[in-house]
């Protein structure tokens, strides 16, 4: 028998396919949009990648509302999902700029 199959899932900002245990899951909450703590959640779920500018679509948030089916927008992330957003991208601004630039 052959290696199963991973599941794979698209991001909702560049449409790349990858597997789903690689891009970090959203899911609509009470108070807005919420990151998926164990990706194994039921209902409707949208996912991104790790790539710096899919985090930047995502933080204006309309890409996981259309995805979610559900009226979100940056205001409507969870204080949570918009920090674990920025933090995502400031950590990439470092790693990008050598200490020497």
């Amino acid at each position: 028998m052959g290696a199963s199959a991973q599941p794979v899932r698209t991001c909702v900002s560049c449409r790349e396919k990858s597997s789903k245990h690689e891009l970090l899951r959203f899911t609509p909450g009470p108070e807005g949009v919420m990151m998926s703590s164990t990706g194994t959640e039921s209902g409707r779920g949208a996912y991104i990648c790790r790539d710096e500018r899919c985090w930047e679509i995502a933080r204006g948030g309309s890409v996981l509302g259309k995805a979610l089916r559900t009226a979100a927008d940056a205001n409507r992330l969870e204080p949570a999902v918009r920090e674990a957003i920025d933090r995502k991208i400031v950590r990439n601004a470092k790693s990008t700029h050598s200490p020497d630039s």
